[in-house]
């Protein structure tokens, strides 16, 4: 993420169905970036229209029960429309990362 484009990183794996809003031309990406533990963690991006942008990309970070897609769905747009790159990673066993060997999920009630 230090040289060049500091988007360009991970496999990119597709584009999501997110709508992020009628009048923005750019799909949300979805990356698969390998970790050193040999795991795969699942990051979402935006990129402003007019990217490469001078404006330093935005990384948002989610809590508990939630996942990438809690930022995707609310503030990509807005920050990507005011010209922001826009990332945003899942958490170990949340979104689309795998929790591990024999890690239970806690379940919503």
């Amino acid at each position: 993420l230090c040289s060049g484009d500091p988007l360009a990183f991970g496999d990119q794996h597709g584009v999501l169905n997110t709508s992020v809003s009628p009048e923005f031309s750019t799909s949300i990406e979805e990356r698969h970036v390998k970790l050193s533990s040999g795991a795969t963690m699942q990051v979402l991006l935006l990129r402003p229209d007019n990217y490469p942008t001078e404006k330093p990309p935005i990384v948002f970070l989610h809590g508990s029960f939630h996942g990438a897609w809690c930022w995707a769905e609310n503030f990509f747009g807005y920050f990507a429309s005011q010209g922001y790159p826009v990332i945003a990673p899942s958490w170990r066993g949340t979104g689309g990362t795998y929790a591990g060997d024999g890690v239970k999920k806690s379940e919503n009630n």
